[in-house]
């Protein structure tokens, strides 16, 4: 498993990359020993035009005013997204 272990800052937005292929947004709240505590995950897509779109990552959570969980050993890498994302 890579993780990049930059340290990232309350509120830094970060790329999740996980071990299913899917890759993932969200804003970085804390890094424990098991999970990153994330707010308002995002999925991002391929557009049929080939773009990029990003959908909500969980539909039946209230993601607009809960952090939630991501453990560590569905992540196989992190980093900082590239800014036209």
């Amino acid at each position: 498993m890579i993780i990049q272990k930059k340290g990232y800052a309350l509120n830094d937005i970060v790329t999740f990359k996980l071990t299913n292929g899917e890759e993932m947004i969200a804003k970085f709240i804390e890094d424990t020993d098991r999970e990153f505590v994330i707010s308002r995950p995002m999925t991002l897509v391929p557009t049929q035009n080939g773009g990029l779109a990003m959908r909500q990552t969980v539909f039946s959570a209230d993601l607009n005013t809960h952090n939630v969980s991501l453990q560590k050993t569905s992540v196989s890498l992190t980093g900082l997204p590239r800014t036209e994302i």
